[in-house]
């Protein structure tokens, strides 16, 4: 028996999925997540929880609202298409700030057509968080 009373091989039963050699083990109950996310290093890793996740059940809803120095980012780092690209596989909607956008002297047209814009991120996390959806932000 383990720490939390099942047994080795049931544990190994709910975590023997693997994304970058790290296993999935989610087990809460929630299925709807938004995450607030200003920074490279935390977009990337919320595309890598969600890809993990999204392994162990497909019917997660996830999004990510984009906020702060991120809002630049994504429109000027060219790199990070890949992730938009892995988002938009995974059927996680990405938000971008108008707020943020607007401090950054972000041009809408500068943004990949598969991020949406929001007037402003807090906001929209408190909607999502008045909708179910279990919130984060980084």
């Amino acid at each position: 028996m383990s720490i939390t009373g099942s047994s080795i091989a049931e544990e190994k039963k709910i975590s023997t999925k693997k994304s970058n050699s790290h296993p999935i083990s989610y087990e809460g109950k929630s299925t709807k997540f938004a995450l607030l996310v200003g920074d490279v290093t935390h977009f990337k890793s919320a595309i890598l929880t969600a890809g993990q996740m999204k392994e162990a059940n497909q019917k997660f809803t996830i999004e990510i609202v984009i906020v702060g120095e991120l809002a630049r980012a994504i429109s000027e780092d060219g790199t990070l298409i890949e992730d938009i690209n892995k988002a938009e596989k995974l059927g996680v909607q990405l938000w971008v700030c108008e707020i943020a956008m607007a401090l950054f002297k972000v041009s809408r047209n500068k943004l990949d057509k598969r991020i949406l814009t929001i007037r402003n991120g807090w906001i929209h996390m408190f909607e999502v968080k008045d909708k179910g959806y279990n919130t984060l932000n980084s």
